[in-house]
């Protein structure tokens, strides 16, 4: 093997799954790999010959018990105010492995007792970023990446808390992230209501056990929604919880289930269409919930393109190319009624009526 793929691994045998890279980007589809333990086949089987890299899978759990995640410190998309602040937060930070990426910039990597979430929010005023459950990390020595020192990664009880520990010491107050879904499955005339109706497919699949590796994944999620949304008491929860992890293999210590209990009811979790575990076991046709919740689920693809486009900040000239394969010259009434269509997702929506001599598009536009 590859001195890249020797380093990749000694990751992979802790129990990181691990993605091979070619100038940052993955040379292979690693959405299973978010929720399942790469084999040693699959990791044999990516195009090492192709890459010039490699990823670890930030949230994940290793074969310790405990999951990896990194703060990713920017400098070359952020102000020099923002870099100025970050650096002043990763003063804070217990040190820990460290590697510097090719635009300069740092990669904190730890282990945390607590799953992490990833955050996102605070990149562009302060720098930082902490990439957890869903993200890729590149590793030294993949090109352009460097150790910095000879440490391995230190352990906390929860990254995301000893991040906004650090914000504080170092004198700022940030806001923490609050998790993107506020109601079960996107649903808001449902928040705080006993769900007494159907079971959902994607909830359904997780009554059927799970494999070493998910099963903590599973439980969390079956045991909130059968706490924080369908209202039934933790000890009830427990029982049912007991049954299904007889179908795990192998299956969970009772102490742990008691656990995963516990935190449901403490943590109040809720979880949403987008949550990708959820999302992979989605039959919408079939599901009792999704009919008032109709909107389109984005591949990782349509994701992308829909971040290109607005990072181009050319969307009115998006509109009217897509606008003029049915009408043209009224470019004014296509950009007018684009414009009130997106505010409809702001906080102050634009009403107007279209009004126009015949044909002039009103329909079309």
């Amino acid at each position: 093997m590859t001195d890249l793929k020797n380093a990749a691994h000694e990751y992979f045998v802790k129990g990181s799954n691990i993605v091979a890279v070619k100038q940052k980007k993955p040379l292979d589809n690693w959405a299973q790999w978010q929720f399942q333990r790469q084999t040693q086949e699959e990791f044999e089987n990516q195009p090492w010959n192709m890459a010039d890299g490699f990823a670890i899978i930030c949230g994940t759990q290793l074969e310790n018990g405990l999951f990896i995640a990194a703060i990713d410190f920017d400098i070359k998309n952020v102000s020099e105010e923002a870099q100025t602040r970050g650096k002043q937060i990763l003063k804070q930070l217990l040190t820990t492995q460290t590697e510097q990426t090719p635009s300069g910039g740092q990669h904190w990597i730890y282990q945390t007792h607590t799953k992490p979430r990833t955050v996102s929010s605070y990149h562009n005023e302060y720098g930082i970023e902490l990439l957890g459950e869903g993200k890729l990390c590149i590793m030294a020595p993949s090109a352009g990446y460097k150790r910095l020192n000879d440490n391995t990664p230190t352990t906390v009880p929860d990254l995301e808390a000893e991040l906004y520990k650090a914000m504080h010491q170092a004198g700022f107050k940030p806001k923490p992230e609050t998790p993107k879904t506020n109601a079960w499955f996107d649903r808001n005339d449902l928040a705080g209501k006993r769900f007494t109706g159907k079971t959902p497919p994607c909830i359904e699949a997780l009554y059927n056990g799970a494999k070493e590796g998910e099963r903590n994944e599973h439980a969390i999620r079956l045991a909130s929604f059968l706490i924080n949304f369908r209202k039934l008491r933790a000890d009830t929860a427990l029982e049912q919880m007991r049954k299904i992890n007889k179908l795990n293999e192998p299956p969970l210590d009772d102490k742990e289930l008691q656990s995963i209990v516990k935190s449901a009811v403490n943590g109040g979790y809720v979880y949403g269409c987008q949550d990708p575990l959820l999302r992979r076991n989605c039959r919408r046709d079939d599901c009792p919930i999704a009919p008032a919740n109709i909107a389109k689920m984005l591949s990782q693809e349509e994701k992308e393109r829909a971040e290109k486009l607005l990072n181009e900040a050319k969307l009115l000239d998006h509109a009217l190319a897509y606008g003029k394969r049915r009408l043209i010259g009224e470019d004014d009434a296509l950009q007018s009624n684009f414009i009130m269509f997106c505010s409809g997702r702001t906080k102050y929506p634009i009403s107007g009526v279209i009004s126009g001599f015949s044909g002039s598009g009103k329909n079309e536009s």
